[in-house]
């Protein structure tokens, strides 16, 4: 744990901690919104911080905001979009490959303020097998590029009570986040700081979670609606936002085969530490950008020739 979380600040981590304590109040009483709210901060912050982590943290978060109002769960919504989810996936895995973050950012993004816009003038969009479905691509190509997979849903959910929305919501994302981690990790985009890191997330996510038990029989009608509408808003400004600071940063591009080498590796960490046979041979030129040679064997006195 020590060597996968010390080169961040720990201010950072506080940060994350208490960042999540919100995003787990704002999840809890609408059925989504952790990722909207943490992502975009802290990003910012660091970009190691997210998205992986708030995944991991917030999938136990939705198995207990789906048990708390499992009884209302619309279970052929929860089947039609997490079956739209596994094609959104593999588009998602191919869109990084040939797009950078910045552009898929701006996408989402446009997206998603203009699913906005048409929702708040207009009706609501009814739920049918087809909108379900297109919502599961949508939200599973989102979810595995930026974490934010949660608008393309909660927008369907717009005039639903509180109850529905939370419970449906809640199993289409713990569905949905076990998809993405699994395509992250078989496509080398998981790594053992986000594994740390979500366990750091999670006490404060579940405290969030407690807190958001006071509040959450509040929002109902057309609080719901406004919620659903202003999360997915900071959603939208957020990855715009996003894309803003990537392009103004400097480009360092991640090749597969860098992800790759950034995943699970106990032989690489092996060869950077000083404490290992393989580390103090070969560990100790990496930094420098050459290799020592491992000491040869004393060779053997020459015989004599002759009688």
């Amino acid at each position: 744990m020590g060597e996968a979380l010390s080169d961040l600040a720990t201010a950072h981590l506080i940060a994350l901690a208490g960042i999540s304590i919100l995003a787990g109040l704002i999840q809890g009483s609408l059925g989504f919104g952790f990722a909207i709210v943490s992502v975009p901060l802290l990003v910012l912050l660091d970009e190691r911080l997210a998205p992986v982590p708030q995944i991991l943290a917030a999938l136990p978060l939705s198995i207990l905001v789906w048990w708390r109002e499992r009884a209302h769960t619309e279970v052929r919504a929860v089947v039609l979009m997490s079956l739209g989810r596994l094609p959104g996936t593999f588009l998602g895995h191919a869109l990084l490959g040939v797009a950078s973050a910045a552009v898929l950012d701006v996408t989402i993004g446009s997206l998603v303020l203009f699913a906005v816009v048409v929702l708040a003038v207009g009706r609501a969009v009814p739920r049918n097998p087809t909108t379900e479905t297109v919502a599961g691509l949508l939200s599973g190509t989102a979810g595995y590029v930026s974490a934010i997979s949660g608008p393309p849903i909660a927008l369907l959910y717009k005039g639903a009570p509180g109850a529905t929305a939370r419970a449906t919501i809640s199993l289409i994302l713990v569905v949905g986040s076990v998809i993405t981690l699994s395509g992250r990790f078989m496509g080398g985009r998981f790594t053992e700081l986000d594994l740390w890191l979500g366990a750091v997330a999670l006490p404060s996510t579940l405290l969030g979670l407690w807190l958001s038990g006071f509040v959450k029989d509040r929002i109902e009608g057309r609080p719901m609606q406004l919620g659903i509408l202003a999360l997915c808003t900071l959603a939208g400004v957020a990855l715009l936002g996003r894309a803003g600071t990537r392009m103004a940063a400097p480009p360092t591009p991640l090749d597969d085969a860098t992800e790759v080498a950034r995943s699970f590796d106990p032989i690489r960490r092996a060869a950077r530490s000083t404490r290992s046979p393989i580390g103090r041979r070969v560990g100790g030129g990496l930094g420098s950008g050459r290799v020592r040679a491992a000491p040869s064997a004393p060779s053997r006195p020459a015989r004599p020739v002759g009688p």
